[in-house]
């Protein structure tokens, strides 16, 4: 059994993390209900309500704001995710999956347990997309 690599089919903007905890916007565009880079996860308040009541062990929350410099604007539809569980590529095949679980493999992508997966499918978050272990890699074995 391998977790599953958690994406979103919607098109979202790059995000740059500032030294104030805020994320700048690095051009003008959407922001995918699931947006994920280097070192962070942003969610749409409905996904973060699902995770939370789930009570999905070693994830936190905080409330985000995405930052707009070329209007100035800032967005407050998002709330970061914080996951403490993380692992390297070769420990993927000795994960334990048991229950609900959330992981982050090099601090940039975000992997589910079978479990959670199917909970988040039943609940039409129909923006996430899921591959199992690697798959979703180029070249991935």
């Amino acid at each position: 059994m391998l977790p599953y690599l958690v994406t979103s089919n919607e098109d979202s903007v790059a995000l740059l993390e500032l030294d104030d905890g805020r994320f700048q916007m690095l051009e003008p565009g959407p922001l995918a209900r699931f947006a994920s880079g280097y070192r962070y996860l942003l969610v749409d308040r409905a996904l973060a309500k699902y995770l939370k009541s789930l009570k999905v062990p070693q994830i936190t929350f905080a409330p985000a704001v995405v930052l707009n410099r070329t209007t100035g604007q800032e967005h407050r539809s998002h709330t970061r995710v914080f996951v403490s569980r993380s692992f390297h590529s070769s420990e993927i095949k000795a994960l334990a999956l048991d229950g609900l679980q959330m992981f982050s493999m090099n601090g940039e992508y975000y992997f589910v347990s079978p479990s959670l997966k199917f909970a988040l499918e039943a609940n039409e978050f129909s923006y996430l997309q899921f591959s199992e272990g690697l798959s979703g890699f180029a070249g991935a074995a």
